[in-house]
């Protein structure tokens, strides 16, 4: 299931697939059954209720996954303009520790957009993580030589906008890691298979309507929610442009200046 959840366009043809086969178990079972679907009110009852439940559990999950995506997009206007405030203010800080930040701030935004174009591949995001943490790590102990050689009002700002930076960079962990419960997908399959079910026993013929649009519209919702809540597979990403922009600010700036 976590496989289906991180690509969205093989859960799309995995539920394009389940929807109708439980459709046709229902058809199946209508058979069975005595009498014709009419004379089974309360069937038609309980495929009322089920479709309720059903249409709640999308819009639940649907706010769920679309808050997710929009404080992952917050977060990265965040960092950037946190890594952006500390290159402001590591330019006003002595030599040579202005040189050595400087360099280090530039890979660091490079490792963290290194990060996000990993996607799902594991190695390559902890290299990048592991990449990152050690610049972390570098820069703390530049502002925490600065603070001892020159303890001024702009060590501290360059110190405390440097600890918002670093402290981002958990904060997008973390919002990365806040996905829909399992159970919660769990719970939305088994109602979308039951309502199948139910449509099939209570409209005994195979029509287009209920094997085939049907089960496209409810595998689109589901999709849509999937793509929302992975933000690093399918159409619908975090848009990492915040820092690209800062990246090339970075190296704008360090570049020299063409002679006359």
């Amino acid at each position: 299931m976590s496989y289906l959840l991180n690509h969205p366009y093989q859960l799309f043809l995995a539920m394009v697939v389940l929807l109708p086969i439980a459709a046709e178990v229902g058809l199946q079972l209508s058979s069975i059954l005595a009498g014709p679907p009419e004379d089974r009110p309360g069937l038609s009852t309980m495929y009322g209720g089920i479709l309720g439940l059903l249409g709640l559990i999308l819009g639940f999950t649907f706010a769920m996954a679309l808050g997710n995506y929009e404080v992952r997009q917050q977060l990265v206007i965040d960092e950037a303009n946190a890594v952006g405030t500390t290159w402001l203010r590591a330019e006003m800080i002595p030599a040579p520790y202005r040189d050595v930040v400087e360099k280090q701030l530039r890979e660091y935004v490079s490792a963290r957009l290194d990060f996000y174009s990993a996607g799902l591949d594991q190695h390559r995001l902890q290299a990048a993580l592991l990449r990152s943490g050690k610049l972390q790590d570098s820069l703390w102990s530049q502002a925490v030589g600065l603070a001892h050689d020159q303890p001024t009002p702009i060590t501290a700002l360059f110190v405390q906008s440097l600890n918002e930076m670093i402290d981002i960079e958990a904060k997008r962990l973390g919002a990365l890691e806040k996905r829909i419960p399992g159970s919660v997908w769990v719970v939305l399959v088994a109602v979308s298979a039951t309502g199948s079910v139910m449509t099939g026993t209570l409209f005994p013929r195979r029509t287009s309507t209920v094997f085939l649009l049907v089960p496209i519209v409810l595998a689109l919702v589901m999709t849509l929610i999937a793509d929302l809540d992975t933000s690093r597979r399918g159409l619908i990403q975090v848009s990492q442009e915040s820092l690209v922009r800062v990246s090339k600010t970075m190296n704008e700036s360090s570049s020299p200046s063409p002679s006359p």
